[in-house]
């Protein structure tokens, strides 16, 4: 019992860092789309002043 928990443990910490890891990479990603997307709409000097 006591080694299935701790499994149990491990496997969701391990799960807990991958969806930390993928959610990152989500934000990243959409910064850059949303940059992207912006120097399309305002041009590329504008969108740098942009948050």
């Amino acid at each position: 019992m006591d080694s299935q928990l701790r499994y149990i443990l491990r496997t969701n910490e391990h799960f807990n860092f991958v969806s930390a890891v993928w959610q990152t990479t989500d934000n990243e990603c959409l910064k850059i789309h949303t940059h992207k997307s912006r120097m399309m709409l305002f041009g590329k000097d504008s969108a740098l002043m942009l948050p």
